[in-house]
């Protein structure tokens, strides 16, 4: 190949490029061809009989192409497994402090009885090591190979029975009684017995606000809203009328406009209520609500919307046009029977 008339951006990717291209390559074809393979860890060996020993296996290098053994230095140095290990060969007077023990219990997986269906129990399973332990049990169990143990006993299943949690729902206790009206207002609480757990049902409202009038009660305002510790009061009115949440756009548009008036006889009718809350301060001056926000937290708040059902009447079509059942005749004694007709509606909604 002549390179006198080779363009010089050429010469140099000739030079520089290629040539470490094809040692990437090659390097990738050998780290992916040639692989270490490792054989059976062997009996272990314990110089003065017992004791302390070590454990030794053979460790080759593979041609995964031609799958036959071939040169150490041809596999990566820095993966060759290890050919040696530490062990250990219990002496006579180990005997009797050799003992299996059930280690690294997994989670408690559900069992189904018979007929396929959960039986509530379920069952763990652990891995089973050999251990030797202190004579007078001052030292930690020393984790041992496991031909010593098996010399005493088989090697014990690592399974047992299990209690899966079940589901806790919240437990509270019952109302305390209304507190006395003041300012229109009157509070109740109930506490947490049992927390909810396991995706148990969530506890309820722990707080109840209500409207009251002291006038109907023969309640002195004046001499009942004391100031609180915390200097706040609340003021709660009554619930306003059921109202409907939305109107989907859809109602009101274009030619769908007519069946606005229809709209609350065909929809589900679940609506909002809205009562308003007072926040006051010791010389019944009206604050901002988050103040009382700030003060006792936004849970601790009546609730100053709620889910209600409208009220709605019964709503019935136009009625059909009139058709014949019966058709009228003359029978045979000469008596005349009129043609019967009828015509019929459906019941849109009932009432709510």
């Amino acid at each position: 190949m002549d390179l006198r008339h080779t363009p010089s951006y050429l010469l140099v990717y000739f030079l520089l490029v290629l040539p470490s291209y094809a040692i990437t390559v090659q390097d990738y074809n050998r780290n992916t061809r040639y692989q270490w393979r490792t054989g059976d860890w062997g009996s272990c060996y314990a110089p003065q009989g017992c004791g302390g020993g070590q454990r030794e296996r053979t460790v080759w290098c593979q041609d995964t192409l031609t799958d036959t053994t071939t040169t150490l230095y041809l596999c990566r140095p820095g993966d060759e497994p290890s050919r040696i290990k530490n062990c250990f060969v219990a002496c006579r007077h180990h005997k009797d402090h050799l003992q299996w023990r059930i280690v690294d219990w997994g989670p408690c997986i559900p069992s189904r009885k018979g007929s396929g269906v959960w039986s509530g129990s379920g069952i763990m399973r652990g891995n089973a090591t050999c251990v030797l332990t202190a004579h007078d049990g001052s030292q930690d169990p020393l984790q041992i190979d496991e031909e010593n143990c098996l010399m005493i006993s088989a090697k014990p299943v690592g399974v047992k029975e299990c209690s899966l949690p079940t589901k806790q729902d919240c437990v509270v206790t019952e109302w305390a009684s209304w507190t006395s009206c003041c300012d229109s207002t009157q509070h109740r609480t109930r506490s947490v017995l049992v927390a909810p757990h396991d995706g148990g049902r969530q506890c309820p409202q722990l707080s109840e606000w209500r409207s009251c009038d002291s006038e109907d009660n023969n309640i002195d305002s004046d001499t009942i809203c004391s100031p609180h510790v915390d200097g706040i009061r609340l003021r709660v009115e009554k619930w306003g009328e059921c109202r409907p949440s939305h109107i989907p756009e859809q109602v009101w548009d274009g030619e769908n406009s007519a069946r606005a008036d229809n709209y609350y006889k065909h929809w589900p009718q679940v609506g909002t209520q809205h009562r308003e809350v007072t926040c006051l301060n010791t010389t019944g001056d009206t604050l901002s609500l988050s103040s009382c926000i700030k003060e006792r937290g936004e849970y601790n708040l009546p609730l100053r919307e709620r889910a209600c059902i409208l009220a709605q009447d019964c709503d019935v079509s136009e009625w059909s046009d009139w058709s014949v059942i019966q058709e009228g005749c003359i029978d045979a004694t000469g008596n005349v029977w009129a043609e019967i007709t009828e015509r019929r509606r459906e019941v849109l909604r009932l009432h709510e």
